[in-house]
């Protein structure tokens, strides 16, 4: 029983952040909260800041939605196959919060 399978040649994770949006009506003070974004080309993991509990979520790419999907601080896991190129991942959050930034696959 041989163990040829290598793990090693999985899809290699990348991690982004997506910073929070400021609202243009109050000062530009950089915000403690982020969303953390973990990627392949196979899924999208996103993980919550602890001041909010779930986050709808949208992914675009060439300016038109190709995902919306509902997240909680317990599960943020989105199965989606991307195919190479720039993704724009936008959270609005339970809290009033957007956070925004940029993958690439």
């Amino acid at each position: 029983h041989s163990e040829n399978e290598s793990i090693s040649e999985s899809q290699s994770k990348n991690e982004v952040f997506l910073n929070e949006k400021n609202d243009i009506s109050h000062p530009r003070l950089p915000s403690k909260y982020r969303v953390s974004c973990v990627y392949t080309s196979e899924y999208i993991n996103l993980y919550l800041p602890e001041n909010c509990m779930s986050a709808t979520v949208s992914i675009k790419t060439n300016g038109e939605v190709i995902e919306t999907s509902i997240i909680t601080v317990d599960n943020g896991y989105i199965p989606i196959s991307l195919s190479d190129g720039e993704y724009e991942i936008t959270c609005f959050t339970d809290n009033g919060k957007t956070y925004s930034g940029t993958i690439t696959i």
